[in-house]
């Protein structure tokens, strides 16, 4: 089970880190090229809010096998790491976005 939560990790990780390098925007959901002042700052700021909430998923689940936590545990943890990022990233794409 932890196996999985590190493999989402890991992709999470490497769709961030995909999306901060080559910075391909028009994946985002609800992109508007109309509507964005700064596709680079967008890119680079939804990549590394991937890229956190793969490497705490991953860490999580790590740490749970190895010291032998509930799978309840690193769940929490994942939902909680998902949730708060998806939140925290979507306010601050409003900075990129034309008044």
């Amino acid at each position: 089970m932890y196996v999985i939560f590190i493999l989402i990790g890991v992709a999470l990780a490497v769709l961030g880190a995909f999306i901060h390098r080559y910075k391909p925007v028009h994946i985002i959901a609800g992109y508007d090229p109309q509507k964005t002042t700064d596709p680079e700052g967008l890119a680079k700021w939804v990549g590394t809010n991937l890229i956190l909430m793969g490497l705490i998923t991953a860490v999580a689940a790590a740490l749970a096998e190895v010291f032998a936590m509930p799978v309840k545990l690193v769940l929490f943890v994942f939902l909680a790491a998902v949730v708060g990022i998806s939140i925290i990233t979507a306010r601050g794409c409003s900075r990129y976005e034309k008044k």
